[in-house]
């Protein structure tokens, strides 16, 4: 009887450690993917402004 309990409290602990992994994966990939569209973004809006300066130089 006993060693059925440990076995469940081993079996609670590997899904805990599972879900904690989970969790700390999928907050990597949210993270990396908000870095890199905020890179993608001032990428756009620096080339915009070069763009637009270089536009009101022509002139």
């Amino acid at each position: 009887m006993f060693g059925l309990i440990l076995r469940f409290m081993e079996a609670i602990v590997w899904s805990a450690i599972a879900f904690a992994a989970f969790i700390l994966v999928g907050s990597f990939i949210v993270l990396s993917a908000s870095f890199v569209r905020q890179q993608e973004d001032a990428a756009a809006s620096s080339s915009a402004a070069s763009a637009s300066a270089s536009a009101n130089t022509r002139r």
